[in-house]
């Protein structure tokens, strides 16, 4: 059973499937998109298995339940998801295209009030910026911010969660709190980089179904320094 429980927590991408899905414009990227997935379930299932090994208990005691859920197993599922693909356009339709992806899960911690941060490494080819319009901006802002992006950089995250035992899943709220740019780096692109992920790719809530072994239960979330816990009355 809680093997079971976990290949859902891996499955599920835990947090990196915040991201809304993005659709592919030719029939290349179409099957390049296909192999990627069939890597990425395969991933997935390695995934989950690690993911037994992080936990320091599963077990029933009188009256409740707990789940010890650690740092290695929710970054190796995340990993399992990556890279995340999108377009430009999905950021902001008339003024940006290109080619963007998220990749390689660091520096992930969990911080008190059942928040978890980490960072993503992002790159982007192929870009365009379209800044006609804009007041006090020309052609030269609009290449510096090209060569900004297509720099890469990073982008930090951060994410809350709480359960819905009554509708029996983890909801897991997740946003960009931060962006350092190789290149350019500045508190507009950074602003510019966040507000555009925010409001286009993790606007929405995740749910993630809880382990069958808690419903029906009253069930919490707790993070430690190397723990997101549930527990069950």
């Amino acid at each position: 059973m809680w093997r079971y429980s976990l290949r859902l927590l891996a499955l599920a991408g835990w947090l990196t499937t915040m991201a809304c899905a993005t659709t592919e414009a030719d029939l290349k990227r179409l099957r390049t998109d296909v192999v990627d997935q069939r890597n990425t379930l395969r991933a997935a299932e390695a995934a989950a298995d690690a993911a037994e090994t992080q936990i320091a208990e599963a077990s029933s005691k009188p009256g409740g339940r707990r789940l010890y859920i650690g740092k290695g197993a929710i970054v190796a599922a995340m990993e399992a998801q990556l890279p995340h693909r999108f377009q430009g356009r999905t950021l902001n339709k008339k003024r940006l295209k290109g080619d963007f992806r998220f990749q390689r899960t660091r520096n992930f911690q969990f911080l008190s009030g059942n928040r978890a941060r980490w960072t993503w490494d992002f790159t982007a080819s192929n870009v365009g910026v379209n800044l006609s319009g804009v007041p006090m901006a020309g052609k030269k802002d609009a290449v510096k911010a090209k060569q900004a992006l297509e720099s890469g950089g990073t982008v930090t995250m951060e994410a809350s969660v709480w359960v819905d035992w009554k509708k029996k899943v983890l909801r897991i709220n997740a946003r960009c709190v931060g962006a350092k740019l190789k290149r350019h780096d500045s508190p507009t692109y950074q602003r510019y980089l966040c507000d555009g992920a925010n409001s286009r790719l993790f606007r929405r809530q995740q749910a993630v179904t809880l382990p069958r072994v808690f419903h029906g239960r009253k069930v919490s979330a707790t993070t430690t320094p190397y723990h997101l816990i549930l527990s069950a009355k």
